[in-house]
């Protein structure tokens, strides 16, 4: 048969034909602008860079980024080096950056590579010819399965709210120290009891460091509510010659301002808040018992410190002091009397994802108030007591479920 003879004619060259610029600085989009000039489309995405604790996982996440934005390719600085990634994934390459601060040298690295997009020219094949197609082979097809491309790391906006509930377990106690300590009369025993509560909080973040992220950051407020569930304490009436359970109620309200700032595996949290933590003893509870109620306010200064232990998961530890401003029947002249306050607390917590906006928390929460007593109340002198401070400490720990979008 006579062989057919065709002509084959290719020319195509892979362009760049729409960039994002992650940046946010308005100055190098439009410096990229007027170099690659109107046949590009340059669009920025508002981000110091690309998510990701190493130079690739940022890349992997500026190709998904492109993809997103329909781009053909994204560019950024990273570490004084311009990083370009194409939309594929097939392509990435750097070059140092000179002048961080000058945006036409930007526009000249970033454009540089954008040119190296193109493969270089090649010459038009010689012609083919094309025989007629040999007696095909009958035998079954044998398919070779391909491992698909590694996943593309997922992106998320960062969240601006969270919602946090669960419960908690603990014990509280006071201990009471006499001035002389050889004093006629014994001061209350109030040993550690157990205490259970539930615990809601709430936070709010509305403009995080950065667009895309995991965490909260940037300037945000949180309320903290906790109230305790069939609590009692135990007391010894040594006048009376009793010994029972007597029910106590405990309520806390915490409002804090914060200030969250993330680098790279760290998350630094600043803080201030305004806090009111009260124990009430039950209507039944022994008059002869020395043991007051306590309702402390107080203005905290702290912080806390998160690490990342995995891809998302955190564990943190915090402290804080506490500038007492009131007491309770504690700081009453029929009680104790006026003191020296002051306290502190040591936080610890962790957070485990388990899907992009609900999370799992643990946490563990220890308080610890001193009184100095001046010697002018009832209590303290003219009964013998001759009780001189008094400690309150409680801790508790609990693990709670959220959401944060």
């Amino acid at each position: 048969m006579r062989s057919l003879l065709i002509l084959v004619a290719m020319g195509s060259v892979a362009h760049a034909d729409r960039v994002v610029v992650l940046t946010e600085r308005p100055d190098l989009p439009d410096a990229l602008k007027a170099v690659v000039g109107t046949d590009v489309e340059v669009v920025a995405e508002p981000m110091t860079a690309p998510p990701g604790d190493l130079a690739f996982d940022r890349a992997a996440s500026a190709q998904h980024l492109a993809l997103t934005d329909g781009a053909s390719a994204a560019v950024w600085i990273d570490n004084a080096e311009v990083w370009m990634v194409t939309a594929d994934g097939r392509i990435a390459r750097h070059a140092p950056l000179a002048d961080v601060s000058n945006p036409h040298v930007f526009a000249a690295i970033a454009a540089h590579l954008l040119d190296e997009l193109a493969p270089p020219s090649t010459p038009a094949p010689a012609p083919v010819a094309i025989e007629p197609p040999p007696v095909v082979d009958q035998s079954p097809l044998v398919v070779e399965t391909v491992a698909p491309p590694p996943a593309v790391p997922a992106v998320h906006r960062s969240p601006r709210l969270a919602l946090a509930v669960g419960g908690l377990i603990g014990q509280r106690g006071m201990s009471f120290q006499q001035s002389p300590p050889d004093a006629p009369m014994t001061p209350p025993s109030y040993p550690a009891s157990s205490v259970n509560a539930v615990a809601l909080k709430a936070s709010a973040f509305p403009y995080p460091e950065e667009r895309y992220g995991d965490e909260l950051t940037g300037f945000g407020g949180t309320l903290e509510v906790q109230k305790s569930i069939n609590a009692e304490v135990d007391a010894n009436d040594l006048v009376n010659d009793t010994y029972g359970a007597y029910g106590l109620d405990y309520t806390s309200l915490e409002i804090g301002a914060h200030y969250r700032h993330k680098m790279g595996a760290l998350l630094l949290d600043g803080m201030v808040s305004y806090n009111s933590a009260s124990w009430t003893l039950a209507g039944d509870f022994p008059t002869s018992v020395a043991i007051p109620d306590t309702r402390y306010q107080h203005v905290d200064v702290g912080g806390s410190l998160e690490v990342a232990v995995s891809e998302r998961a955190r564990v943190g530890v915090g402290a804080r002091y506490m500038y007492i401003l009131s007491t309770g029947d504690v700081s009453n002249p029929d009680w104790y009397g006026s003191a020296s306050s002051s306290g502190l607390g040591v936080d610890v917590d962790f957070k485990i994802p388990l899907t992009d906006t609900v999370f799992v928390r643990g946490l563990l929460e220890y308080r610890r108030v001193s009184m100095e007593l001046d010697g002018d109340g009832t209590l303290s002198a003219s009964n013998m007591l001759a009780v001189s401070n008094i400690v309150d400490t409680w801790f508790l720990g609990g693990v709670q479920l959220g959401v944060a979008i």
